[in-house]
């Protein structure tokens, strides 16, 4: 079991999507990710619009809400 945990920082919303749908092409983790910000509304306004990254805070929010993108062991 590692000691590692997921770190709250800047993430390209691409890369972040990845991290939440690793077994999908990027195109579709992103479309996944959006649709997820989009129909939690305490997330609506995390959507980047032209912005390609989160900032820590969004992330941070982000993970509250939806939980670590993906399983650390």
């Amino acid at each position: 079991m590692k000691d590692e945990k997921f770190e709250i920082k800047a993430y390209g919303k691409g890369e972040l999507a990845m991290m939440y749908f690793p077994n999908d092409n990027p195109e579709t983790a992103m479309r996944k990710l959006r649709n997820w910000l989009s129909i939690n509304p305490r997330l609506r306004k995390m959507k980047p619009k032209r912005a390609k990254i989160f900032t820590p805070k969004q992330v941070k929010i982000i993970v509250k809400e939806l939980g670590e993108p993906f399983d650390i062991e």
